[in-house]
Parts: structure tokens; sequence; C-alpha cells
């Protein structure tokens, strides 16, 4: 187990920018996330669970408490006559996984290619990516609860996914730490292409294999996204909006080449790089350190030295023009803490 007093949260995250820690541990296994849990009630301080830090913005003051990195790894692979059963735990990093089950031949996660992040976060923030969302595999969530150190397991329908949310992420802060994380893959695989990006990147569709989908997704994200070793970000820093019919109608007639994406009873997904970009005209704007990536509007950037003040003006600024432009409120997908 990793200790540290007075540790830098820039070191923690990849946007790159925050204060400091009063302490930090970086725990491998349940023991040691019990004891670093001790040690924080036992001074009645507060705790903040992260994984690779790439979708969390902390403050430029200190954290009072406790940071604690999950690294509990795992890996396991089972199956049933009709399914893959894949086990990770909570520490391992994402994209990792991503590979490893498609060098065992298990497909359905290679749309989620290169999303940066551990395995604990796919089951926060419900991650996805070209047309596809974690929620769809996820069977079992394990959790330690913080208040009586007992395991819990929570079952997909207990998780209440929704568009990057889920019960851990709208209900923090929780007792609740996870640990691992149980994923079921078909064995009968269907490959999925239907996204805009992937439509335009593959000319022939008649013979294609998930590897191929993962490099085209690892490509087209590259051709978009920043390189973290490079600049600070923590990709997509706001959700896409999700509005009723009736205002999405209205803004089709005022922007006719708006995308709206169809979500369930009558609600509509509306494209915030579209807006950001055609009706704002935002896309690549840069103020100081921070700005809108010139390839994605939809990712704020730190270009260096920016701190977390700054990034949080940028993003209000950027807020306000949308909602003066479209009447629409638009939410961070980046927790802020």
């Amino acid at each position: 187990m990793i200790k540290k007093e007075n540790f830098s949260l820039k070191e923690l995250t990849t946007f790159k920018s925050g204060g400091e820690t009063r302490y930090f541990f970086e725990v491998s296994d349940e023991g040691e996330l019990q004891e670093a849990v001790f040690f924080a009630k036992e001074r009645r301080l507060p705790i903040h669970i992260i994984g690779e830090g790439s979708n969390t913005l902390f403050s430029d003051g200190v954290f009072p408490g406790v940071i604690i990195r999950n690294k509990i790894l795992g890996f396991e692979i089972a199956e049933d006559d009709n399914n893959f059963l894949v086990t990770c735990g909570a520490g391992e990093k994402w994209d990792e996984i991503v590979e490893r089950t498609l060098r065992a031949n298990i497909f359905g996660f290679e749309n989620l290619s290169g999303i940066p992040g551990s395995v604990g976060a796919t089951a926060v923030s419900n991650i996805g990516a070209y047309g596809v969302e974690i929620s769809k595999f996820v069977k079992e969530v394990s959790v330690l609860d913080i208040e009586n150190f007992q395991t819990k397991v929570f079952k997909n329908e207990d998780c209440q996914f929704f568009y990057r949310q889920s019960f851990f992420k709208k209900n923090r802060p929780l007792s609740l730490i996870i640990i691992k994380v149980l994923y079921v893959l078909p064995k009968h695989w269907e490959k999925n292409v239907n996204y805009k990006d992937l439509q335009e990147y593959f000319t022939d569709k008649s013979n294609l294999s998930a590897t191929k989908i993962r490099k085209a997704v690892i490509e087209i994200r590259k051709s978009k996204f920043p390189d973290l070793n490079l600049i600070g970000t923590a990709g997509s820093f706001f959700m896409n909006p999700i509005i009723e019919k009736e205002k999405a109608n209205r803004l089709k007639i005022e922007f006719p080449e708006l995308p709206l994406f169809d979500v369930d009873m009558g609600s509509y997904k509306i494209s915030l790089a579209f807006i950001l970009d055609k009706i704002c005209g935002l896309k690549g704007l840069r103020d100081g350190n921070v700005g809108l990536y010139e390839r994605q509007p939809l990712v704020l950037v730190n270009y260096g030295g920016a701190t977390s003040k700054e990034i949080l003006d940028f993003a209000d600024f950027v807020s306000k023009k949308v909602f003066e432009k479209t009447g629409i409120e638009i939410k961070p997908e980046v927790m802020i803490i």
C-alpha cells in the first residue's frame, strides 16, 4: 500500500490541475482498502475514491480528507451455454480489459476501445461510445459498504443505469466503494457499426471483425481527442443534453441540420458538439491556458498550467453561451470535487 501526506492532486487526474489532498492512499486489495478506510473513519475524515482520474476535476484548494486510488486487480473468465462471464477488479485499466477480452476471442467491448479510466469507473459513469453503453454488459457490481465493512452485490437493475449516469454517480458521496464488476458478453457476436463515424470509416462492412472495429475506434478517437501525455483533459467535459420532443422540434426548425437522436418516451438526445461548433461558434476557442479542443468541441482542455478555477470559469462561460443560443442547460459529465 502507498501512503502519502499533502499529495498534489495534479498527479492524480488527466486534467493535471487541482490543489492537494491531506492524505493519499493507493490500495491493491480489499484488505488495504479497508485499512485506508479505517484510517479515515478513525479520524473522521472525508473519503473520495478515484481510479485512473480520467473523469475528475479537483478544486484548487486542499481536500481535507483521504483520497484513495483503487488499484484492485483481477481478471477471470467463466462461461455458460450462451455467454462469457468476465469478472474484473475495479482497479484494472479499462482499455487493457478490452484488449484482453479480444485476445480471448470474447467480443462486444470493441466499440468502447480507447476510453481512459478504470473498470470501477465504467459502472459509475455508464461509459459509452460509438453506439454502445457498458450498461448493456454489466451483470453485477460488487461493492464494499464502508459503514459496516460488508460486501454487497448490485444487479444490473439496481445500478439504475441511464445516459452517463448510475446509482453510484447520482447518489454520491456514497458509503459504497466498487471492488469488482461482472460483465456478461454473448457468445453470438453481432457487430455494431451503425454509429456515423464507423459508417464512414468502413466502406466495406461485409467482413468485419471485432479486432478491426477496435482498430478503427482507436484511430477515430486519436483523430478527435488530444494526447493525454501532452494536454490536460478529461475528454468530453459536458454530456449531450436530453430534451423533450416539443423543444427538440422547435430547435430543428431553427437549425435544420441539428442531429437529433430518439431516446425514449418522447425525449431526444441533442448533439452538443454540433451546438458548440455550428450554432455557438466555439470550437477551438481558447482563453489563456483553457480552451475547447480544435478537433472536438466537447473536449475542454488544459493547455498547461491552468487552475481548476480557470477551467470551471471557462466551462461556465460555454454553458451560458449555449443557453443564450438554444435555451438548453448543459451539465458536466466530469465529476467535480
